[in-house]
């Protein structure tokens, strides 16, 4: 149902390290650049995710044009009901059969009949104490209930550790209570003891509290879980207090469900007045009766059927609203706030995404109908194993469509895929993470119904308390208590009900979290495997040596210590890199890149900016300018796509007949590495050109959170003068895009002069960069590598580029760089 939009999607869904695919993969391909992308062929590659802030198109179009069709039959067909109505059906007391005319006609002698009404106002004046306290109580009820919803949310957002450690020995001490309360109780009871031997009492007794054992276990062996539970219920409380907007629109969409169902009620009303009245024998006696038309209850199904689809679908649209809220504020970055998040995501609902929200609801209607089509067949105490065993398959099928369905429209509301894409999200989630999400949604959804029984409960205690003291109602007074028991249970409800959808979305987000650090760890697998690992990659293009035979780099990034560097794997790469002459950087950068922990930073978009002139052929670089250019455009790709999953890189040429992008922004480095390969030198640089097509790209980047940068490799002479780079400088300021310039190669017509003018338009606080790298002696990657041009902005270089500028320090007097007294398991290797 995706159609081919999904292969255009944002890249942080088809993240390639997900801790799903296999440890020892394939490398990316470098030899078939023009292969196409199947982002459909792995389903794992949706775990990785970030909510998509771009224009989404219109996905499960089919299923909002047919629930437009039926809403419209419905009220074409009531209003033609009530056209259609009949007016005779008031007055059928009125009616007698006629031996005559063989059919029912007026008696105009009766006189209609007066309809006996019930006068509550009789009953109850507005004078009546019973009816002041009544609704004072639940006026002041409705009023405090704002005051305790908001302040149970701050207790779950700063003590949410206390609550839920307070509130799990009940999930053990109330079944404990209840299974010794009816043994007392039944061997107490004659009746029952005598129905109920000793002997089978003990056994459900035992049998119970093995149960009560087993509930221990699954608490103690999933204390993590506990961690977690308690991590997620605090964010979701952060999150929702962040967007209190919620609590107003929700019932307002409640409020349009309702009057919307009007008119259905007043059609249906009117279709039972479309029919006639027919005389019908009854022993032997002829009476008139009431007929309706045949199509009448066609209708009755149809109008039923609509509102409760209806009704399923305002349900699905309020869990897509609150999950689309909930996971912008929480996928935005700390320093920034979302905006307009509720109205984003209202339009998303009854715009692009709305034939999903509606699918959505046809499938929790389909399953509603179903159980209540089981729950009444067993009311007929059907007897049979097989019944109850067909009757709870059913149930359990069913329960599991329902939990499939709560969080598949959450990643509706996050990615917006259509249902069937964000099904099989769904599923790779709780295929990995099932009981994590079971025990998420059991602890936190028992949690938040004991509070809401418990709050309630006392409150009705207070006011019953009250008012047999402070009003003479008597008796009455439990029924005020309970009304306003029940006022408050109906209001905290729906609080727990928002916060259990927001507690969903933020588990999304966590697990998300989660899977992206994962997949960020390795472990070591088999010493006769050789195929090298992402991070490995873009070092060995860079230094020109893709070996035969490669290696896993099967390590924790966090964890220095693991005893690798003596493993036999290692030793055959150093043994297969012998003779490359760059052995001592490449070591000496993996031994960094083991010691330092890799750091997460922030989210960029990268257009890097190529220069294939004529002037690339030229030799002062080695082997030339474009292949030492080519380089370090492997090394820059390969340390800002492994710096930050969401990270993305596009590449253009700025020579030629006109500005060429060779790739869009993508996080797929061996799409990114290949498109270099067959690029064709020739021509002249056109500096300004490449810089605005490379701004138009970044303009135009799915994740909008994401920072924009330029980098331009300029080693041919510039045609423009320093008042035109100055405006382009200042424009790209304007923008907030940043640019890095690494300027190689020719320096006539004043070139060094002109870009340190375009940098000095363009800078603000020290965001841009500007390298002069002579020719000659150091290669233009190993002298970008100590720049904050490969390194990053005050991050201290991801994991990758510390790894890399660690090479660019030298091997040292070491071999393959690294003292063996510093590294005693590296120089371990034969």
């Amino acid at each position: 149902m995706g159609g081919s939009e999904e292969a255009n999607k944002a890249t942080s869904l088809h993240d390639s390290s997900s801790p799903s695919q296999p440890l020892l993969f394939k490398p990316p391909s470098i030899e078939e650049p023009d292969q196409p992308d199947q982002p459909e062929s792995d389903p794992t590659q949706y775990l990785q995710i970030s909510y998509n802030y771009g224009p989404r198109p219109f996905k499960d179009l089919p299923f909002v044009i047919f629930f437009v069709f039926v809403v419209l039959c419905t009220f074409g067909f009531g209003i033609f009901s009530v056209f259609h109505k009949n007016s005779n059906y008031s007055n059928l007391s009125s009616y007698k059969y006629d031996l005559n005319s063989n059919s029912c006609v007026k008696n105009s002698t009766l006189s209609g009949f007066h309809e006996p009404r019930f006068d509550f106002y009789s009953l109850s004046s507005p004078g009546s104490v019973f009816l002041k306290s009544l609704i004072w109580t639940l006026v002041v009820t409705l009023i405090l209930s704002v005051p305790v919803c908001f302040l149970l949310l701050l207790s779950l957002k700063h003590y949410t550790k206390q609550i839920v450690y307070v509130s799990l020995p009940f999930f053990v001490v109330i079944p404990i209570f209840f299974n010794v309360y009816w043994f007392v109780a039944c061997t107490v009871s004659s009746s029952c003891s005598d129905a109920f031997p000793l002997v089978y009492r003990i056994l459900v007794l035992v049998f119970v509290f093995l149960i009560i054992g087993i509930i221990v276990w699954i608490f103690v062996a999933n204390w993590h879980r506990v961690e977690l539970t308690v991590k997620i219920i605090g964010v979701a409380s952060d999150a929702l207090s962040k967007n209190l907007g919620l609590f107003v629109v929700i019932p307002l969409l409640t409020l349009g469900l309702v009057v919307y169902y009007a008119p259905i009620v007043v059609f249906l009303v009117f279709a039972r007045l479309n029919g006639k009245i027919v005389p019908k024998e009854s022993k032997g006696e002829y009476k008139c009766v009431w007929k309706q038309d045949s199509w009448v209850p066609a209708y009755y199904t149809l109008a039923i059927l609509t509102m409760l689809w209806s009704l399923t679908v305002m349900v699905e649209a309020q869990v897509y609203v609150i999950s689309g809220t909930i996971a912008q504020w929480y996928f935005t970055k700390e320093d920034a706030k979302p905006r307009r998040s509720i109205r984003s995501s209202l339009r998303n609902a009854f715009g692009p995404s709305s034939g999903t929200v509606c699918l959505s609801g046809l499938l929790i209607c389909f399953v509603r109908l179903v159980r209540a089509a089981v729950d009444s067949a067993s009311q007929e105490n059907v007897p049979g194993m097989v019944n109850l065993v067909l009757r709870c398959c059913v149930k359990a099928l069913l329960s599991a469509v329902d939990f499939l369905n709560k969080f598949t429209i959450n990643f509706v509301a996050i990615t917006g895929e259509a249902y069937c894409t964000s099904a099989r999200m769904t599923y790779e989630l709780l295929k990995r993470n099932l009981l994590s999400a079971v025990f998420v949604e059991t602890v936190s959804t028992r949690l938040l119904a004991g509070i809401t029984f418990v709050l309630s409960a006392i409150y009705a205690i207070v006011v019953c308390a009250i008012l047999k003291g402070a009003s003479s109602i008597g008796v009455y007074a439990y029924v005020v208590a309970a009304l306003a028991w029940a006022l408050l249970i109906i209001v905290l409800g729906f609080f727990a009900h928002v916060l259990e959808n927001v507690i969903e979305t933020v588990y999304i987000g966590i697990e998300e979290r989660f899977t992206e650090q994962r997949s960020m760890r390795f472990t070591v697998a088999c010493p006769s495997v050789e195929i090298i690992g992402r991070l490995l990659l873009p070092l060995l293009l860079l230094y020109n040596n893709y070996p035969t035979y490669l290696v896993v780099l099967s390590f924790d990034l966090s964890n220095a210590a693991l005893g690798l560097w003596a493993h036999p794997a290692f030793c055959l790469l150093k043994d297969r890199l012998q003779g490359s002459g760059k052995t001592t950087s490449l070591f000496k950068a993996l031994s960094s890149n083991i010691k330092n922990e890799k750091r997460k930073g922030k989210r960029k978009a990268t257009m890097i900016c190529i220069d294939n002139s004529e002037w690339m052929r030229n030799g002062d670089y080695s082997p030339s300018r474009f292949q030492a250019q080519a380089d370090a455009v492997n090394l820059l790709c390969g340390a800002k796509t492994q710096s930050n999953p969401e990270n993305t890189v596009g590449i253009l040429t700025m020579a030629g007949k006109q500005v060429r992008v060779l790739t869009t922004l993508t996080s797929d480095l061996g799409k990114i590495l290949s498109c270099m390969h067959g690029l064709e030198v020739g021509g002249e640089m056109n500096l300004s050109a490449g810089i605005q097509v490379a701004q138009l790209a970044l303009k135009h980047r799915q994740n909008k959170n994401q920072q924009q940068r330029i980098i331009v490799f300029a080693g041919s002479p510039i045609k423009y003068d320093k008042k035109m780079l100055e405006t382009i400088g200042k424009k790209l300021k304007k923008n907030n895009v940043s640019l890095d310039i690494v300027d190689f190669g020719e320096e006539e017509d004043g070139k060094p002069e002109k870009l340190e003018a375009l940098f000095a338009a363009v800078n603000s606080n020290d965001s841009s960069h500007i390298v002069h790298i002579p020719p000659g002696g150091t290669a233009i990657s190993d002298a970008l590598m100590n720049t904050p041009v490969f390194t990053g902005d005050g991050e201290g270089g991801s994991g990758f580029a510390a790894a890399a500028a660690a090479a660019a320090a030298g091997g040292g007097d070491f071999d393959f760089g690294v003292d063996p007294n510093l590294d005693p398991e590296l120089g371990s290797c034969p």
